[in-house]
């Protein structure tokens, strides 16, 4: 008599359970940071296009202002195109006022509103500063002000002003002189408001500098900053007491120049 046999399957030995086991918790860890990485990598590609397009669009804006400051309807008309304060200089951040006329109904201020009626060939007077954001700690934005003069008395018509653009940890301006004896419209230098000589120099450019940060509130990147140095224009921002830059957000310098074309009297001072 034959006695039948009992076939066996052969079966995954506990080591070998354990080892499958190990592997795919490494595969599986591998796998979630490459994703975290990738998750990260895309956050900082966004925050870098959303500091790129508000950094862009406000130094456009303000050059659009700016190359319009000192226009007057008539040439007879001297308008000052910058107005120097000597409380123009904030540390990391500066003050930037300029002037024109509004030659007529329809024509756009520094806020992008149309002028309204009856408010045409006034004196129109431009402060950019930068100010904390209301309601939001440690952050600042910078802000336009318009004050409209009336063109023979000089009372004050109208005040108003609105944010440009938020997250704003520096802004610098320094202005482009010509010797007054020289002639020449080429700016040998640019200074900032202490160095300006009030009788020496003619202001025919601006040259301005912005540092902006991405608005998010989370980390976005994780590197050793403590030897880094951020400068705009001449500024050296001073990383251990003016900004934290371990924060893990996201920086951008720009600086533009911004020729004056109506330089037939450069600056007035107040």
């Amino acid at each position: 008599m034959k006695i039948p046999t009992i076939n066996r399957a052969a079966g995954f030995s506990l080591v070998e359970l354990m080892v499958a086991s190990a592997l795919g918790i490494v595969i599986s860890m591998m796998m979630f940071e490459l994703l975290r990485t990738q998750i990260r990598v895309l956050n900082v590609q966004d925050a870098l296009a959303e500091v790129n397009e508000r950094g862009k669009f406000v130094l456009e804006f303000m050059r659009h202002e700016i190359e319009m400051a000192g226009y007057s309807e008539s040439y007879s008309t001297e308008i000052p195109p910058v107005i120097i304060s000597n409380s123009d200089q904030y540390g990391r951040f500066d003050h930037l006022t300029i002037q024109r006329r509004m030659q007529v109904e329809g024509d756009r201020d520094c806020l992008g509103d149309r002028v309204p009626a009856g408010y045409s060939n006034h004196l129109y007077i431009s402060e950019y500063r930068v100010m904390p954001t209301p309601g939001v700690a440690d952050h600042f934005e910078l802000q336009c002000r318009v004050m409209v003069q009336h063109r023979d008395t000089g009372a004050r018509l109208l005040t108003k002003t609105t944010a440009l653009v938020n997250g704003v940890e520096a802004f610098q301006v320094q202005f482009g002189v010509a010797q007054q004896a020289s002639g020449s419209m080429a700016p040998s230098s640019y200074l900032t408001t202490e160095e300006i000589n009030l009788t020496d120099h003619e202001i025919v450019s601006l040259r301005l500098g912005l540092l902006l940060h991405n608005t998010n509130d989370y980390p976005l990147i994780q590197a050793e900053l403590s030897g880094e140095v951020l400068r705009v224009l001449d500024y050296v921002i001073d990383s251990e007491v003016e900004i934290d830059l371990s924060d893990g957000r996201v920086r951008r310098v720009f600086e533009t120049t911004i020729d004056l074309r109506n330089t037939r009297k450069r600056y007035v001072v107040r």
